[in-house]
């Protein structure tokens, strides 16, 4: 399989993430109506390398077919899973937040943790990313709570932590 290079103007993630606003793609984990199908395409395209700003990105000229099978499009490997964690991981909150909607990129979020949460289970490359940009997004007194038990390393962001989070969020953004 040919892997094509990621382009160095911006974050594969957070060109995703533009796209999935401005077209309101589905991001509810466990929707049975379309099970995130968009997401989970661009995330296999992501993983293989196509940067959504190249000509090979199949999801900009509308809904886009999958190349495999359904387990296929349903599951990601452990090496997708850990392109996928590489991409999001250099991805800049502060420029997702001034991207897209609030809350909406908290839930693009939660599908690339949900996607690769073997791989973080293993690596926990996102935590140690996204971690810190979270408790810059919160309140003081909330970075403690919410974050106590992820500091050390010993455990792992998860996707059914961003409901917290964002919750946090929304309160630091109306205190301000």
């Amino acid at each position: 399989m040919l892997v094509r290079r990621q382009s160095t103007e911006e974050n594969a993630f957070l060109a995703m993430a533009r796209l999935a606003d401005r077209h309101d793609w589905c991001w509810r984990i466990g929707c049975t109506t379309c099970g995130c199908h968009q997401f989970r395409v661009g995330f296999h395209e992501l993983a293989r390398g196509v940067h959504p700003g190249s000509e090979e990105w199949r999801l900009t000229r509308g809904p886009a077919e999958f190349e495999g099978t359904s387990e296929q499009l349903l599951r990601f490997t452990e090496t997708e899973q850990g392109a996928i964690a590489g991409i999001v991981s250099q991805v800049s909150l502060v420029d997702l937040d001034a991207s897209c909607r609030w809350p909406e990129w908290v839930g693009y979020l939660g599908l690339a943790l949900a996607f690769t949460e073997e791989c973080e289970r293993e690596s926990g490359i996102l935590t140690r990313s996204l971690v810190p940009q979270f408790t810059a997004l919160v309140s003081p007194q909330e970075r403690e709570r919410l974050f106590k038990r992820l500091r050390h390393g010993e455990e792992r962001l998860r996707w059914e932590d961003l409901a917290m989070i964002s919750h946090a969020i929304g309160e630091n953004r109306t205190a301000v």
